[in-house]
Parts: structure tokens; C-alpha cells; sequence
């Protein structure tokens, strides 16, 4: 048990970091390596059951498209999200209603919750995102 909840925990930290570098590129407009300009509409995360990828949103759409990948991640195994397939993006140079959620952009302005589970134990790890101001926590 001890060695699921360590890499639960692990998995979780470091998609929040994800997450928090995802954010940063859009807050402080930097240039998308493949294109050098920054995408109209800012950087996001899709996460599905047990990847997630970062990309660039070049036609300000809130969603995930063919071309705009910049990274691929894996959780471990044992390890996956427990929301349906999600795109998570931050809207460029904004601090307030900056999040847009599966295409609603702004997003409700209300919390929403992704949290990661060990599968064997279903032990669950959650982050918070406050859609309004940008806040990424976990516990």
C-alpha cells in the first residue's frame, strides 16, 4: 500500500505541475517552440483515462486539436483520472475568468475537481482548479 500511495501522490504532484506550467505559458505569453508566436488562444491540457497531453490552442477553439500537441504524458500504471476526457484551457494574459473547460469559455467560475486514482487500492488524489481566478491546489 505504501508503494501505491507514494506513486499516487507522485502522479498527482506532478500533473499539478503540468497544469502550473501550463498556466504560466499562457499568462506570460510564451511563444509556442513550433510556430514562435503565441497561440490566439492560450495553452491547454486534455486529460483522458490515463494521459494527458499539453498543447497550444493556434485557433482559439478551447479544445484540443490535430497539430497542436507539444507534450504527451503517461500516468503509471495502476494510476488514471477519474473525469471523462477534458480539455483544460488558460486563456492568454488573463488573471480573472481565465479558464475555459470543454470549450465553455469563460468556464462556470465554479471549482472543479480532477482527481487521479490508484486503482488497486482506490485510494484518490485530487487537484482543485477555481475557474474564476486560476487557483491550482491539491490535497
Amino acid at each position: 500500500y505504501n508503494q501505491q500511495h507514494k506513486a499516487l501522490v507522485a502522479n498527482g504532484q506532478q500533473f499539478l505541475n503540468v497544469l502550473k506550467e501550463t498556466q504560466t505559458k499562457a499568462l506570460s505569453g510564451f511563444k509556442n517552440p513550433a510556430t514562435q508566436i503565441m497561440p490566439k488562444g492560450g495553452y491547454g491540457v486534455r486529460i483522458n483515462a490515463t494521459q494527458y497531453f499539453v498543447f497550444a490552442d493556434s485557433n482559439s477553439n478551447a479544445t484540443l486539436d490535430l497539430g497542436e500537441t507539444l507534450l504527451t504524458g503517461n500516468l503509471e500504471k495502476d494510476i488514471q483520472f477519474k473525469v471523462p476526457q477534458s480539455d483544460i484551457v488558460f486563456l492568454p494574459y488573463k488573471t480573472i475568468d481565465s479558464v475555459c473547460w470543454n470549450a465553455v469559455c469563460p468556464a462556470d467560475g465554479g471549482i472543479k475537481i480532477i482527481s487521479l486514482e490508484q486503482t488497486q487500492t482506490k485510494e484518490i488524489y485530487s487537484i482543485y482548479l477555481d475557474q474564476k481566478i486560476g487557483k491550482l491546489w491539491a490535497e
